[in-house]
């Protein structure tokens, strides 16, 4: 719960208005935009762990990556820097899944299916804006369009703030 203002009664006695649900912020709304902008990207990323786990660590102990792991190293430890390399490609995945499974939630839980129908398109089908302009015009105008989305993206950063996802620090 969050304590939104102190107010005096006409007893004199300071009460506490709290609120049960986080207000969204501005700093929220544009936190959400860049997981939703970055979602297709990710969503991309983790396929490609998955389909090829072991390859990408066979490639970094039989190859080069893992030669230096960082500039300082004076001698090259390729196995130990390949499962460094292959530790911090298991966090980043899942990280991106934390991100990506709460988004889907998220969306799932808009009421409005126009907004919904506008969030999925735009958003997790990754389509480019003008895409999505040319392809909702026959049913909405551009201005309804971006009020559709506004209106998704505030509702989504509101489901990712009560998730305690916004409140996650952003490593990748």
């Amino acid at each position: 719960m969050m304590v939104d203002a102190k107010l005096v009664s006409d007893a004199g006695t300071i009460v506490q208005q709290i609120s049960l649900f986080p207000e969204v912020t501005v700093k929220n709304v544009e936190r959400t935009l860049m997981i939703l902008e970055k979602y297709p990207f990710m969503k991309i990323l983790m396929r490609d762990y998955e389909d090829n786990e072991h390859e990408l660590f066979m490639t970094d102990v039989e190859g080069e990556t893992a030669r230096r792991y960082a500039d300082e190293d004076t001698h090259a430890d390729k196995t130990p820097n390949a499962v460094i390399y292959r530790e911090k490609r298991k966090a980043i995945y899942l990280e991106y899944k934390i991100y990506t499974r709460s988004v889907e939630r998220a969306c799932s839980l808009i009421l409005d299916p126009e907004v919904r129908k506008a969030i999925h398109y735009r958003f997790i089908e990754g389509h480019r804006y003008k895409d999505a302009i040319l392809f909702f015009r026959r049913s909405m105008s551009e201005a309804t369009f971006n009020r559709k989305i506004n209106e998704g993206v505030k509702t989504i950063a509101h489901s990712l703030l009560m998730f305690g996802v916004l409140d996650r620090e952003w490593n990748y």
